[in-house]
């Protein structure tokens, strides 16, 4: 006889048997619930809330997380919070905090509060804290004489991109500059447009218009280290019998003078600026080669130069794309590394025209340990113009992007670009028998249609002389900064960035069309 009749009849004893005290004790646990829903009674017990941030008396601006702590015997159904009485969103779930936009209120005082409703239909309203929104369209703060000490009263004016002004003000020297927020509250989406205007002296007034701006930016204008060319002394050097040659230069860190194909004056003078000048002189074209000579830290006064101590510079070759009509290269040399802001040294001027791809310039390794190399490249489409810190490069890469003005128009000015790059520039000009006046406006790719702004009337009152009708478009470029992905993270290295902008970006290209 099998065993197996008797061994399923078990299994199936013990799985009815199992399955009967299951359902034996859901219904129990059902009824024990029944029993303690009955003994609870009905839920007339309110949520109990309190905001803990912002705290009351505090200034907001932009972004600001309005938290809270909120408890319930059985449970919540939502928070809904408010701005002085209107409801600005409802947080079902926890973490029971809303981020609120106080662009979205006019600046000035308010009251928040929040209300809890617990699933029994039970509602509580927060005690209100009141709170200030003080929010800035835009803060400027301009350090290291960005406007400089002798230079007056700079403007600082903002427009919306449509064109109406939102706010001015004047400053002097180092100063922190802040259009505050319209009273009635403004759109995340609105950009602005900011101008500055200032007096850089020596007869050149400069203004800068930045398209596109986000609400609520901080920018600082960082000026750069320089010298007083009002306060100068001469150095004369006497060269002697120097050897024959064509084109020369004669440079210390802030002054300069050269010939692309001449022969140096014998003696010579230069400016200098600084108690103690270091010399770099440059012979092209000797028997032997171009030569140089460094003199360092040299005081005013006349020099005799032995023409023997002239040294061989070491050659560097350069290659230009094919079918240039002109090419031009200029050198600068530093001698400390990475030290681009207290002076250069012009070591080597030189180009070619037509049916030439190379060009050599001529460095001096024992005496610099950078270099800025200036690349100028001229077709039928315009000027390319490279600059390079650092080593001095092989080639000359152009930028691949063009463009088209489609007007010149002040009131209308339309370009259309192609290709990649970061930002366009159109430079406006008119000038005056003693006053340049030049107006950069700077933006994104994407914004290829502007109007000149309007000027307010500060600019009226420190600026007399200045006129926007006098404005003639002078140049337009397209610009890419090598190793940086957008316009907006150039203004972030630009004026948000410690230290200065070359410090971090080390190549430019740029593809340049007059007017």
């Amino acid at each position: 006889m099998s065993i197996f009749p008797f061994l399923w009849n078990y299994i199936y004893d013990l799985i009815f048997m199992n399955r009967i005290k299951l359902q034996q004790g859901i219904l129990a646990s059902m009824a024990m619930l029944v029993v303690m829903a009955c003994d609870q009674g009905p839920d007339e017990t309110p949520p109990e809330i309190r905001i803990t941030s912002p705290l009351s008396g505090a200034v907001l601006s932009n972004l600001s997380v309005i938290q809270i702590t909120v408890d319930d015997n059985r449970g919540l159904e939502f928070v809904t919070f408010m701005i002085d009485g209107d409801s600005i969103g409802t947080v079902f779930n926890k973490p029971f905090q809303l981020e609120w936009n106080t662009r979205n209120h006019a600046n000035g005082s308010h009251l928040i509060q929040c209300l809890a409703k617990d699933t029994a239909g039970n509602e509580t309203l927060s005690k209100s804290i009141e709170i200030t929104v003080d929010n800035a369209l835009f803060t400027a703060v301009f350090t290291d004489n960005w406007l400089c000490g002798d230079c007056g009263e700079g403007v600082l004016f903002v427009h919306d991109m449509s064109g109406n002004l939102i706010g001015q003000k004047s400053w002097v020297v180092n100063s922190t500059v802040t259009i505050e927020d319209l009273e009635l509250p403004l759109s995340d989406t609105v950009r602005l447009m900011i101008t500055t205007i200032r007096d850089e002296s020596y007869g050149n007034i400069k203004l800068t218009s930045y398209l596109d701006v986000p609400l609520g930016e901080t920018w600082t204008f960082k000026g750069v280290p320089g010298v007083d060319f009002n306060s100068f002394q001469t150095v004369e050097l006497d060269l002697g019998t120097i050897p024959s040659h064509s084109g020369w230069s004669f440079a210390s860190g802030w002054a300069e003078l050269y010939s692309l194909t001449g022969s140096i004056p014998n003696p010579i003078s230069l400016n200098t600026y600084q108690s103690a000048t270091s010399i770099y002189l440059r012979l092209s074209n000797t028997d032997t080669g171009t030569k140089y000579l460094w003199e360092p830290n040299l005081q005013a006064g006349g020099y005799d130069l032995n023409p023997n101590d002239l040294l061989p510079t070491t050659a560097r070759s350069i290659h230009f794309p094919a079918n240039a009509q002109e090419a031009r290269a200029l050198l600068y040399g530093y001698v400390n590394t990475g030290d681009y802001y207290h002076g250069s040294y012009l070591m080597d001027f030189t180009r070619f025209t037509i049916n030439t791809t190379d060009m050599l310039v001529g460095t001096a390794p024992d005496v610099m340990s950078e270099y800025r190399t200036q690349l100028y490249y001229f077709t039928n489409s315009g000027w390319n113009y490279n600059t390079i810190y650092g080593d001095v490069p092989s080639d000359f890469n152009v930028i691949e992007a063009d463009f088209v003005v489609n007007s010149a128009d002040k009131n209308d000015f339309q370009i259309t670009t192609s290709g990649s790059f970061d930002q366009i520039n159109s430079q406006w000009r008119y000038r005056t028998t003693a006053t340049i006046y030049t107006w950069n406006v700077i933006s994104a790719p994407e914004i290829n249609q502007y109007r000149l702004p309007t000027l307010p009337s500060l600019v009226a009152e420190y600026f007399p002389n200045l006129f926007r009708n006098q404005f003639l478009l002078s140049k337009t470029e397209l610009i890419d900064y090598v190793g940086v992905l957008s316009n907006q993270e150039v203004w972030e290295i630009r004026f948000k960035t410690p230290g200065y902008f070359i410090q971090h970006v080390k190549e430019t290209k740029r593809r340049t069309k007059n007017n």
